[in-house]
């Protein structure tokens, strides 16, 4: 009777914490750059972009009883094929003490000369979309200082089964360098020390 009590604990224990683990879902999707812009939605012109990085962070919400905290339990890097398409695995995260609730997926593409406008869903996956970047060089710097921000907190290590992370931070420092905002270069250092970084 001991042992069926301990293994029947046990089991409970086990389900208590898969229900506290945080799933991610896969998301897939498609880059375009559109040529048009500046031309009403319905008559934009989209062309597929191939090898823009994706970044893919998904973020949660723990409950609490005075007010909701949210907290980032995952990211991964890509790129795109010839077509602009790209796709990410989903995972299970390694069980957690407390419930997280709502994982919601957010989408970023890079790739250097562009920006990023909003980004639709629909039943084929995250339509992402790019235009050329008409931002004056301080506006385009501190953008790609933003945007080498890939993943979660500091230390958290992001996925990375392709090999991308090393050149999307060398695209961002060689972008970034080439603007000549001799003022901030200190975050200029910064985005090559990364770049460096993720080549060892």
């Amino acid at each position: 009777m001991t042992s069926k009590c301990v293994l029947f604990a046990s089991a409970l224990g086990l389900a208590v914490l898969a229900g506290c683990a945080p799933y991610g879902s896969f998301v897939h999707g498609q880059v375009f750059e559109v040529v048009n812009p500046d031309a009403p939605l319905p008559k934009w012109r989209k062309v597929p972009v191939s090898d823009a990085f994706v970044v893919v962070k998904w973020d949660g919400i723990i409950p609490q009883p005075a007010h909701a905290g949210s907290v980032c339990l995952n990211a991964s890097i890509t790129r795109t094929d010839e077509l602009g398409r790209f796709a990410v695995p989903s995972w299970w995260a390694v069980p957690k003490l407390y419930p997280v609730i709502d994982v919601k997926a957010q989408v970023s593409a890079y790739k250097p000369g562009f920006q990023q406008e909003p980004h639709y869903g629909s039943s084929d996956g995250v339509e992402v979309i790019l235009v050329k970047t008409q931002r004056p060089p301080k506006d385009r710097f501190y953008s790609l200082v933003i945007t080498s921000r890939a993943g979660c907190e500091e230390g958290q290590e992001i996925r990375d089964p392709g090999n991308n992370l090393s050149a999307y931070y060398k695209a961002l420092y060689e972008e970034a360098r080439q603007l000549g905002v001799k003022e901030w270069d200190w975050m200029l250092n910064s985005l090559q020390r990364k770049s460096d970084g993720a080549n060892k």
